[in-house]
C-alpha cells in the first residue's frame, strides 16, 4: 500500500505542505497528462483486443513490409498495451488519492518519460496504420456497434467510482460555486449514460434471428495446421464446415497450386532449399521444385494463431510432413468429403507461358476430378462467363458489391467484414459471404446482419455457437436495460445521502462542541478536510 502511495511522487515534507495539492501549473500539467494518457492507453488496449480477429492479417502484412523477418507483432503490441495501461492506472489512482487527501505531489521524472512515451506510441500506431491498414479501424467501430451494452455496464460502474472520488475532494465540500459546476455536469453525463444504449441500434435486437451462417475453412483450419495443406482441410472438414476456402496459383510448367503469397518465403523453407530464389513469385517454380519444400515446418517455429499449445504429438508429426498440395488433390480432397470449394484464382507473372490460358487449364483441372459442378464456387471481381471456359454450372461469386448481381448470373457476393451492414445485406439480391471472421462477437454481428456464410481461420471454434451475443427481442433490451439504468440511479442516490448526511452529521457535531469549547463554526479548508477524517 505505502509502495502505491508514492508511486505517482512523494509527499513533499509537512513544513513546506500547505494543503494545496498542485504547487505551480506544471503539476496541474502533468496530473491532466496522466488522464489522458490513461484514456488513450485504454483505447489502445481496447483496440489491440478487439484487433485478434485479424491477427495473422497483421503478422503477415508486417512481415512483408518490414525486414525482420517473421515476429508475432500482434502479441508484442498487446503485451505493451497491457502493461502500460496497468501502469499508468496505478500511477492516476496514486495521484487521485494524494489530491483527494490535499497532498502536494509532483509527478516522478521517470514516469514523465513513461507518459510521453506512452502517448507517442498511440499517437504513432494510429497514424501508422491509418495509413497502412486502415482496415482495422473500421473492425474497432463495429465492434462498438454490437458491444454497446458492455461499454454501458462498465461506464455505469466507472461512473460510481467517480461520484466516490468527487465526494472525497474537499474544495468540493466548501466551494458552492465549483460544486454546482461539477454535479451539474456529472448529472448532464449520467443522463447520457442512461440513454446511450437506446440511442444506436444494436442489429441483434430484433424480434426474430436470422439463419445461423455457414462456415466456410479460410485455407482450411489454420488455428490448428499450416494454412493451405491437405491437413488444414482435413481438419476445417473434421468441425463439418460447409466449403473449403483457397488461393490457386499456377507453376511455371502449367500445373495448379495452392499458395496464398507472392512469394514462398512465409509458409515453407524455402529459403533453405532455393536461398537464391527465395523472394522469386511462386509461379516461377515447377511442381516438382515445389514439392521439394517443407509446407509445415514454418507453423511449429512461428505458431502464427498462438494455438500450437493444444497440438498431439501426433499432430504435431503430420505437420511436419506437409507440403504444397495441388489443386487436383484439394479438389479431389473436398469431393470425397461432399464439401463444396471457393478458391481465389491468381494471375500468373506478365512473363508467365500460361498468362493468357490460366483459367482453362485450373477448370480442366477440376472437371478431370468429378466434382459436382455446383459445388464450385468460383470467385471472380465481377461477371464472368463461365460457360466459355466450359463450366456453365459453376456458382459465380463476385469479389465486389454488385446491386443487380443476379441480373448478370452472378450467385453470390464475396465481401470484407468492413462492406458489410444490415442495409447491405437487404440491398443485396444474391446471398453474402464475409471474410475473415474470427470471433464470436464478430460472428454474432454478421449472423445478425443477415449474411449467407462467412469464411473464418477458427471455424471448428465458430460451428458450435447456436445463437448470436445479445440476441434479445426490443423487450427483452429495453427491460434489461432500463433495470440497469435503475439500479445505477439507486446506487448514486444513496452514495451520495449517505455521504451528504456524514458531512451534515459531523457539522452538526463539530459545531456543538465548538460551542462547548469557545470555537467557531468550520469554515476552513482545513475544518472541512479534519470533518471529512
Amino acid at each position: 500500500m505505502n509502495f502505491f502511495l508514492k508511486l505517482y511522487s512523494c509527499t513533499r515534507s509537512a513544513e513546506n505542505d500547505e494543503n494545496v495539492p498542485f504547487k505551480n501549473n506544471w503539476d496541474i500539467f502533468w496530473f491532466c497528462l496522466v488522464c489522458v494518457c490513461l484514456i488513450f492507453t485504454s483505447i489502445l488496449t481496447y483496440y489491440a483486443l478487439v484487433l485478434y480477429n485479424n491477427l495473422d492479417d497483421i503478422n503477415t502484412f508486417l512481415f512483408e513490409t518490414l525486414p525482420f523477418g517473421w515476429t508475432n507483432w500482434y502479441l508484442v503490441i498487446l503485451i505493451f498495451a497491457l502493461i502500460t495501461v496497468l501502469y499508468i492506472c496505478f500511477i492516476q489512482g496514486s495521484g487521485t488519492f494524494h489530491f483527494m487527501k490535499e497532498k502536494s505531489i509532483s509527478l516522478f521524472f521517470f514516469n514523465k518519460i513513461i507518459v510521453l512515451f506512452a502517448l507517442a506510441f498511440c499517437i504513432g500506431y494510429c497514424v501508422a496504420f491509418s495509413e497502412l491498414y486502415s482496415e482495422n479501424f473500421d473492425l474497432a467501430s463495429l465492434s462498438i456497434h454490437l458491444l454497446l451494452p458492455i461499454f454501458h455496464i462498465v461506464f455505469l460502474a466507472v461512473w460510481i467510482l467517480l461520484l466516490l472520488v468527487l465526494l472525497n475532494i474537499p474544495i468540493l465540500l466548501h466551494s458552492k460555486t465549483i460544486n454546482h459546476a461539477v454535479y451539474g455536469l456529472y448529472a448532464c453525463l449520467v443522463l447520457v449514460l442512461i440513454i446511450l444504449p437506446f440511442i444506436f441500434s444494436n442489429p441483434c435486437v430484433s424480434s426474430s434471428l436470422n439463419p445461423k451462417p455457414l462456415i466456410i475453412g479460410h485455407r482450411g483450419c489454420p488455428s490448428n495446421a499450416p494454412e493451405n495443406t491437405l491437413l488444414s482441410f482435413e481438419k476445417a472438414i473434421g468441425c463439418n464446415v460447409f466449403a473449403l476456402e483457397t488461393d490457386v496459383r499456377l507453376s511455371s510448367d502449367g500445373i495448379p497450386f495452392l499458395m496464398h503469397d507472392r512469394s514462398l518465403l512465409r509458409t515453407t523453407n524455402v529459403a533453405d532449399v532455393f536461398p537464391f530464389r527465395m523472394n522469386d513469385p511462386a509461379e516461377r517454380f515447377t511442381m516438382s521444385e515445389l514439392q521439394q519444400l517443407n509446407a509445415g515446418n514454418w507453423y511449429l517455429r512461428s505458431n502464427p494463431f498462438m494455438q500450437n499449445h493444444m497440438l498431439t504429438s501426433n499432430d504435431i508429426s503430420l505437420i511436419k510432413e506437409q507440403s504444397i498440395p495441388t489443386l487436383d488433390a484439394y479438389v479431389r480432397l473436398a469431393q470425397s468429403s461432399s464439401k463444396s470449394i471457393i478458391f481465389d484464382v491468381i494471375m500468373p507473372p506478365s512473363d508467365h507461358a500460361n498468362r493468357t490460358n490460366f483459367k482453362n487449364i485450373i477448370v480442366k483441372t477440376i472437371l478431370d476430378t468429378g466434382i459436382d459442378q455446383s459445388n464450385v464456387l468460383w470467385l471472380n471481381n465481377g461477371p464472368l462467363n463461365l460457360t466459355e471456359l466450359g463450366a456453365p454450372n459453376f456458382t459465380l461469386i463476385s469479389s465486389k458489391f454488385i446491386p443487380h448481381a443476379s441480373s448478370l448470373g452472378i450467385k453470390g457476393l464475396n465481401l470484407p467484414y468492413s462492406k458489410i451492414s444490415d442495409e447491405t445485406a437487404k440491398e443485396a439480391t444474391v446471398p453474402i459471404i464475409s471474410y475473415v471472421i474470427n470471433t464470436y462477437w464478430l460472428y454474432s454481428l454478421l449472423w445478425c446482419d443477415g449474411v449467407w456464410a462467412t469464411t473464418s481461420n477458427y471455424p471448428c471454434s465458430l460451428v458450435p455457437y447456436e445463437r448470436p451475443i445479445f440476441s434479445l427481442t426490443p423487450l427483452q433490451f429495453d427491460a434489461i436495460w432500463l433495470s440497469l439504468d435503475a439500479f445505477f440511479l439507486v446506487c448514486v442516490i444513496v452514495v451520495a445521502y449517505y455521504y451528504r448526511y456524514n458531512i451534515y452529521f459531523l457539522r452538526n457535531l463539530f459545531y456543538h462542541n465548538s460551542h462547548i469549547c469557545g470555537t467557531e463554526t468550520p469554515e476552513t479548508s482545513d475544518d472541512i478536510t479534519m470533518i471529512s477524517q
